[in-house]
């Protein structure tokens, strides 16, 4: 399971409405997130996502492999750990993401058990790219690594 890769079964279209309301979510508000004349104008195709959307969708599109039966984890007890993104180019509206992720880390860490996911993710249809890595804990759960 470490280091093998999950890819997307389909490319995830990003759409004008999911940027709105994750940037009132995060409380951004630049207007190249609401306003596709004000994202034009700024130079982006249409409206752009805040940054740490990015990390949000990697989170999601990581959850089939840290719920992976054979890992035999308790993601009731998972609490988050730490995160890292690079991004290159802006993520739109329009764009149609492919993304894969896989383990890079899963070791006892004292009681816990510690796993490190690392999703690229890039836009099929654009110049968006993105490498998001996610550190979470499963607290006391040393006894369910394999």
């Amino acid at each position: 399971m470490k280091g093998t890769p999950r890819h997307l079964q389909e490319p995830y279209e990003v759409s004008r409405e999911v940027i709105r309301e994750f940037a009132r979510a995060v409380l951004a508000d630049d207007p190249v997130h609401f306003d596709v004349a004000a994202a034009r104008a700024a130079g982006h195709r249409d409206l752009v996502a805040p940054a740490t959307f990015a990390a949000a969708l990697a989170l999601r599109f990581s959850q089939p492999v840290r719920r992976d039966p054979g890992l035999g984890l308790d993601l009731t007890r998972m609490v988050h750990g730490g995160q890292t993104s690079f991004l290159h180019g802006s993520l739109c509206a329009g764009d149609r993401l492919a993304a894969e992720t896989r383990i890079a880390e899963l070791r006892a860490a004292g009681r816990h058990v510690r796993i490190q996911t690392v999703t690229s993710m890039r836009a099929v249809n654009g110049p968006f790219e993105a490498t998001i890595t996610h550190t979470c804990l499963i607290l006391d759960a040393v006894g369910d690594l394999t």
